[in-house]
């Protein structure tokens, strides 16, 4: 479960940053992982801007400030937003967080992709994330945000809600859904998006100062729309140019619940313990012909062993801890290094 949102300029107001930190706050309970954002101007250039932080943590950085600062223009067109509970690909590797980003199409994506390794492979693709995402945004890079791009998602199995832009479409965001949730909202300036229609109503009612306090409206000029499942739209610069079919799942879908604040800390501690290991081997030499061991701990007996490179070539629950050398025989994901 993770969080996505987007607006799109229509009318003369500026995508104010109040919106953006409204949105990636009121998402943050369905992903603290990690939070991204990524815009577009009227040129179709791109700018992204990620972290493995919480939304709260992520608005309030200094960082995000002067990102802002620098980059949310009255140029600025499109923004897509998102809210990250990792599953596949650590978020210690800013390159599997949301918006994925290879230099072209930036994406956003919640969901389950189940075919992403048979299409990499089908389709010849590069990869650059461990994500499942991975494949959307490699499509995107391929074909842009037209009728081709609709044609090649119907090959995709797995829930999804989505966004996504290219800088050699300025101007055109693609949207969709098959399974996961998503609902829209307008005035007669933005066009808005969301996972839940409550984080719309937080981002999008203006603000006023009355008697030295902050208030906010209840707007009577913002209208929703649930998002029909299984679709696709583009949109470009005068609305709805496209609706396609995007039916990926099957079934009726029920939306995870994850405890993204209870043991929140144990499960960066145990992203960061992955981390160690995977730099760990990215830095394993060879030494006078002989290969340097990698120390690790059972998660369990904690047991000293001795792993070579081959096996963890392999996924660490694939492993055990060896019982015919005085183990307990349990799987070694979550296994420490010494």
């Amino acid at each position: 479960m993770c969080g996505i949102a987007g607006i799109k300029k229509y009318g003369n107001k500026p995508i104010e940053e109040i919106m953006v930190r409204m949105f990636l706050t009121g998402l943050e309970k369905r992903g603290n992982d990690a939070t991204g954002i990524a815009m577009q101007d009227k040129k179709g250039e791109i700018f992204t801007l990620k972290n493995d932080v919480q939304a709260w943590a992520f608005v309030t950085s200094n960082e995000y400030k002067d990102w802002i600062n620098e980059h949310l223009t009255d140029d600025i067109e499109q923004v897509i937003l998102h809210t990250r509970a990792a599953t596949k690909g650590s978020p210690r590797q800013s390159v599997n967080n949301h918006p994925l980003f290879n230099g072209k199409a930036a994406i956003v994506h919640n969901g389950k992709i189940e075919n992403d390794n048979e299409l990499f492979k089908k389709l010849k693709l590069e990869r650059v994330a461990e994500t499942d995402t991975d494949i959307l945004r490699a499509l995107v890079d391929k074909h842009g945000v037209n009728d081709e791009l609709i044609n090649a998602f119907r090959e995709v199995r797995g829930s999804a809600a989505l966004a996504a832009f290219s800088p050699e479409y300025p101007g055109r965001m693609i949207l969709g859904r098959s399974g996961s949730p998503l609902c829209v909202g307008s005035t007669e300036d933005f066009f808005c998006f969301a996972s839940e229609k409550s984080v719309i109503h937080r981002a999008m009612r203006p603000w006023v100062e009355r008697f030295g306090i902050h208030f906010q409206k209840q707007s009577l000029e913002m209208a929703f729309s649930p998002f029909p499942d299984h679709t696709l739209w583009i949109l470009g610069p005068d609305g709805k140019e496209r609706h396609g079919e995007f039916k990926s799942f099957w079934g009726t879908y029920r939306d995870p619940i994850r405890r993204v604040y209870t043991g929140y800390k144990e499960r960066q501690d145990e992203w960061t313990n992955k981390a160690k290991i995977k730099d760990t081997i990215k830095h394993y030499t060879i030494k006078d012909n002989k290969e340097e061991a990698i120390y690790l701990s059972c998660p369990k007996c904690n047991k000293p062993l001795v792993i070579n490179k081959e096996q963890l070539k392999m996924d660490l629950n694939q492993l055990i801890c060896p019982l015919k050398h005085g183990g307990c025989g349990s799987p070694l994901e979550g296994a420490r290094v010494n």
